[in-house]
Order: structure tokens, then sequence, then C-alpha cells
């Protein structure tokens, strides 16, 4: 009779919990999307669970003596004990139901949901020993409170307290369970909570067999919660990232230091070097709220230690600190190498003007990475004024100079430039320096310099020639499209070539070097020395420059690649790409064996992506499987693309896109092409 009572008052919270948390988990907003249901479910959840548990453990004894049934209740021909333990379990139960019910009901209305079995489960048993531990905290509160609303604050109050006091002890790292799964292990966690839940259940009965009560005024009491939270916050939210971040290994010595002076910490950054630790301490002072500690920074600006100096400036860069400018400036002509390079990073994020005259000066700097990133702040600065400037500095002695040079000038489209670049593209001793210039005459498009890439295109040089390839189709340049296209056709050449030779059991004297770099065929022409993979970025350069010579020359190259269908399928697809519906048979044909695979290969998933940009629809059920796995960014990507190819908004859902495609494909496929060109000068 006890547990039915029991379970009657409390009946309505088990019944209405779940269904709250899943109706409130669908409030949708301005760009909702189906998919940001699971993230709310469990936000929800981590919220509103636990004030479920507090709330029923505090309306225990509490509500008894609220509402006068309390001396009724200790006349029953029962003992204390088996009250307490009645109330605590009937409790525990209904917990463990509202629990069980939420998870049982996220995954009927979540059926895609990207979550595994076993860590659903394992997450399960950690979630339940928190609101263990929550419920015998509450019931204590409930033992020593007149009212039920007296309990839960008394409740609340008390769970801060000892979260702040658990915060200060190498026990701190269980706070944060759901930081990552390389700290203790979901057992661990569940151990913890058990055992802090056991004396609190202990004081709780022994509270109770005392019938003692406390008579307090509750604005008292929220008070001092008040003061608990502020003082938390306070403590918490300077270290929030560290705690987080150290909780994995549970490195108290971090969550110390970062309640350190400044200059301890950065000097302990310096100790640490590239470590782990030094990367967690200097996110903390970078996110750190607490009060001066820019000014602290700004102070160690003067430090003795070059070190300490240059740690300090590279910290207010990340902290975008404008109020540090007027100090950081000086250090700019510092004797020591490392505090003018951040410096000079300093000046290049905030765009400091203020600086000019002694960024100018470190153009001449001895040291040569001083000089390549004085280069790059003068760009970004003062951009295509800084050209004449920066012009010199094409001759410099360091290669890394000359490359930062060749790509600030490019980028700032500086088309005095071009011809002193593309002189370096070929006459550079360095062949670092030259792919970079390749690449910097993509951005000149003021002044493209298409005569001398397309003559780049005879370089010795495999990974010149590939960023030559790219710059051309960023430049539209349509006369590089015969060459392109007899580059091509020389690759089908000397594929047919190892093909042959492969059937007769021979080894092709290209063979050892065909794939990394040369390959000496004079009568082949350039593109012999293509590496083997360098077709699809020929295809994609001439897809961008999109002419009517590109759509004639696709064509034949679609009819001359019959012997080797992953490139007929790539020459369909940029077609296809350019609204030409020639190798559209021949794609839905090949795309339709692939679909019939439990899950097509990388390299299908690639072109079933480009084709649905293109508008093309048999490469829906090719992306529909890998809607079901892979991070979330991937899945909302591909249904992304699904979306914009079809109208439809099922987001991530593969049941609802599997069960519209099989009731449409007939139709669909069944429609001549029309292209899509949005995505043509991407």
């Amino acid at each position: 009779m006890l547990f039915w009572k029991e379970w009657r008052e409390i009946l309505w919270l088990v019944v209405l919990s779940p269904v709250a948390l899943c109706a409130i988990s669908f409030i949708r907003w301005e760009g909702w999307r189906p998919e940001f249901y699971e993230f709310q479910f469990w936000v929800n959840a981590i919220l509103f669970l636990p004030l479920a548990a507090l709330f029923l453990g505090a309306g225990a004894m509490a509500a008894e003596r609220e509402r006068g049934t309390f001396d009724s209740l200790l006349a029953r021909p029962v003992s204390l004990l088996r009250v307490f333990v009645a109330k605590f379990v009937v409790r525990f139960v209904a917990v463990f139901l509202v629990l069980l019910t939420s998870g049982v009901l996220f995954c009927l209305l979540r059926p895609t949901h990207n979550i595994e079995i076993i860590d659903l489960v394992k997450g399960f048993a950690v979630f339940l020993s928190g609101l263990f531990f929550l419920l015998a905290i509450s019931l204590c509160a409930s033992c020593l409170s007149d009212t039920q609303g007296k309990a839960f604050i008394a409740s609340i109050t008390t769970l801060l307290a000892l979260i702040f006091v658990i915060n200060y002890t190498p026990f701190f790292k269980y706070t944060w369970w759901w930081r990552s799964s390389s700290g203790p292990t979901w057992v661990e966690y569940a151990a913890f909570y058990v055992s802090l839940s056991i004396p609190a259940l202990m004081v709780g009965g022994t509270i109770f067999m005392q019938q003692a009560a406390l008579h307090y005024r509750w604005r008292v009491l929220a008070v001092v919660a008040v003061i608990l939270v502020l003082i938390f916050v306070r403590s918490v939210s300077t270290t929030f990232s560290l705690f987080a971040g150290a909780a994995s290994s549970g490195d108290l010595e971090l969550v110390q230091l970062a309640r350190s002076p400044v200059y301890d910490i950065l000097a302990k950054i310096s100790s640490f070097q590239n470590t782990a630790r030094s990367q967690q301490l200097r996110e903390f002072l970078v996110v750190a709220t607490r009060n001066g500690i820019e000014r602290d920074l700004i102070k160690e600006l003067s430090n003795s230690d070059p070190k300490i100096r240059a740690m300090a400036i590279h910290i207010l860069e990340m902290r975008k600190s404008a109020q540090a400018a007027p100090a950081v400036t000086p250090l700019l002509k510092d004797q020591d190498r490392e505090v003018r390079y951040c410096a000079t990073m300093f000046v290049q994020s905030l765009k400091y003007e203020e600086a000019m005259p002694a960024l100018l000066g470190l153009l001449d700097d001895p040291v040569s990475s001083v000089r390549e990133r004085a280069v790059s702040a003068l760009a970004e600065i003062e951009g295509k004024d800084a050209g004449p400037r920066i012009m010199p500095l094409l001759d410099d002695e360091n290669p890394r100079v000359r490359v930062a040079a060749a790509l600030s000038l490019g980028r700032m489209d500086y088309g005095e430039a071009a011809d002193k670049i593309a002189m370096m593209m070929f006459q550079d001793p360095v062949d670092y320096v030259r792919r970079q210039a390749a690449i910097s005459l993509r951005y000149l498009k003021s002044s493209p310099a298409c005569d001398a890439l397309i003559q780049a295109l005879e370089d010795d040089d495999s990974r010149l020639v590939e960023n030559v390839v790219y710059s051309l189709g960023e430049l539209r340049c349509e006369a590089a499209v015969g060459p392109l296209v007899d580059g091509l056709r020389t690759h089908l050449h000397v594929a047919q070539a190892l093909k042959e030779a492969r059937r007769r059991g021979q080894e092709h004297p290209l063979r050892p070097k065909y794939g990394h770099g040369k390959v000496e065929i004079p009568e082949l022409g350039f593109s012999a020395r293509y590496i083997a993979a360098m077709y699809p970025s020929i295809l994609a350069t001439l897809v961008k420059i999109d002419s009517p010579a590109v759509k004639q020359a696709l064509r034949q190259l679609f009819t001359d690649f019959d012997r080797f269908p992953q490139l007929k399928l790539q020459a369909a697809i940029a077609l296809a790409e350019l609204g030409d519906a020639t190798g559209i048979p021949y794609i839905r044909e090949r795309l339709a064996e692939d679909a019939s695979q439990q899950k097509p290969g990388w390299e299908m998933r690639e072109h079933a992506m480009r084709l649905a940009k293109a508008g093309e629809y048999s490469a829906v059920p090719l992306l529909i499987p890998y809607l079901d796995e892979g991070w979330p960014e991937e899945r909302y990507m591909y249904g992304q693309i699904l979306e914009e190819l079809t109208g439809k908004k099922y987001g991530w859902d593969s049941k609802r896109w599997r069960k519209w495609w099989e009731k449409n494909k007939d139709e669909l496929l069944s429609k001549p092409f029309e292209a899509k060109d949005e995505h043509r000068r991407g």
C-alpha cells in the first residue's frame, strides 16, 4: 500500500516528462532542420531531467509536511526505515522509467540517428547514475525542509556547493562527463556518482529517523543559492575551457595554474613548449574574462624574458586586443627575432595602420621569417598601394620570402607583377618557388598570364604542371583548351600502352616512372609528363573554361574513351556539368550498376555529388546510403545536395528519401536532362 501510494503521487510526472521533453525538442525556429532534433533532444534532456529528479526527491518528505499528512504517515504500522526506502525506491524507479521512455521515444521519433546502440546504453548508465546522485541529494534536503519549494531550492544550492568543491579536488574530471570519451570510462563515471549517492542516502536516512526538520526562510536560502551561483560562475567561467580540456586527463595542476597570475601562466607555457598542456593554457588565456587579464598581459610586454614578451603578444593577438596595439608597435624593433615576428603577426591581424613606418623597416630585417611575415602584413594593411614596396622582394635571397611576395602581389591582383612572377615560374632555381608562382598567377585576373601558363605545361615538374592546369581554369583561358585536350589524349595513349604491355605480360618502360613525374617520350609531347591522376584536374579546368570548343572536344573524348570506362565516365560527367546531355544514358547505366551495391565507393560518391549539383537525378540513390553514417556535417551536406536537386526538405532522413525515390524514380528518370549552371563558375 505504501509503494502504491507513493507511485500514484508521482505518476503524472513520469507520464508527462518524456512527452514534454520530446515536444520541446521539436520546437522550430527560422532555419530549423529535421536533423537539429538530435542536438535539441540531448541538450533538453541534460537540462530538464536533472531538474525533474531534484523535484521528485524534494517532494518526498517536505510535501508530506506541507500537506499536513506527515504525522499520519508516521502513524502507519511500518518502520521509519521502510518508509524512507519506499519513498526512495519509488522515485528512483520513476526516474529510471522517465529516462528509459525518453530514450525509446527518441529512437522512435528519430530512427535515422547516428548513435550506436552500445554508446546509447553507456550514456544511459552514466546519466542514470548522475540522476541517482541528484535524487539522493534532494531526498536529504526534503528530510530537513518543511515545504517542497524550500527542499527544491536547498537541493539546487547543495548541488552547486558540491560541484564547486569537487572542482577543487582531483575528482573534478567527473563533473565533465560529457566532455570526452578519452577520459575515465563510463563504468568509472557511474561508480563515482553511485559512491557519492550512498553516503548522501545514509545521511538522509539518519535525519529522517531522527525526525529532524529545519524551519528556515526560503528567501535566505535563495540568497545563499544566488551567491553560490555567482561564486561558481566567477570561478568556472574564467577557466571553463581549461576545466573541460583538462577533465579528460584529470590534470589538477592546470586548473591551479589557471588561478595564478598571468606571469606564472606565461612562464609555464614557455616551459611546457609545444605540448597539449601549453595549448590548453594558451586557449584559457585567450578566452579568460577575469578582470585585468589584458592589463596584465600588456604589462608583460616589458618583461626582460623575450619568450614571455613573445607569448604575451601572441595571446593578445588571439584576443584581438585593440588596446594593446600602441604597446605592441614598439616591439617591431625588438632585439629578439621571435618578438619581432609575433609583433608583426599582431599588427597584421588587427590591421593597425599606425605601425606602418616600423613595418616598412622590417622588409630589410636580417631574419627571413620576419621579412616574410612583414610582406604579408604590409599587403594585408595597404592592399595594392603596397605593391611597389613588395616588388623588390621577388628577388630576395630567401625562397620563402620570394614566395610570400609573389602570393601577396597575386592576391592583391597587382598586374604590374605578372611578367616578373611568370619569369619566376620558369627561371627560379627552387622548385617550390616555381610551383607557388604558378599559384600566384591564378589571382592576377586583371593581367592574365595565359600564354606563360600554357607554355609551362611543357615543364618537367609534374606538380608545377598541376598548379598550372588549375590556374588556367581559374583564369578561364580559352587558348588553353587545345593543349589541355592534347594532354588528355596523350594520357589515353600512355594508358593504352601500359594496358597492352600488361596484357602481354611485359613491363612497359614507362611503368617505373609514370605517376612520379617525368616520362620521356618526345613523340607524345608535353603531356606525357603528367602524373597519372592528372586527367580529373584537366577535365575540371575544361569545365571552368566552358566554351563551345570545350564541349566539342569533350564529346570527341567521350567517344574515344570507350576502352577506358572510368575516363569515359569522367568525360560524361564533365559534359553534364556543362549542360550537355550526350553522356547521360551512359552515366545512368554506370550509376545504376553502382547503386545496386550496398554502399558505393568513395570515387562514385564524388561522381554522384557532382552529378546531383549538375541536375542529374540518377545520383540520388547513390547519395542516400551516406545519410546514415559519418559526421553530422557530412550527413548535412549530403542532405543539402539532395534538397537543392529535388526541392524536398527531408534533411538527412534516409528513410523518407528512400520512400520518395521509390515513388518518383520512374518519372524523374524518364524526364530529359535539365542542367543547373549556377555551380559552374564557383
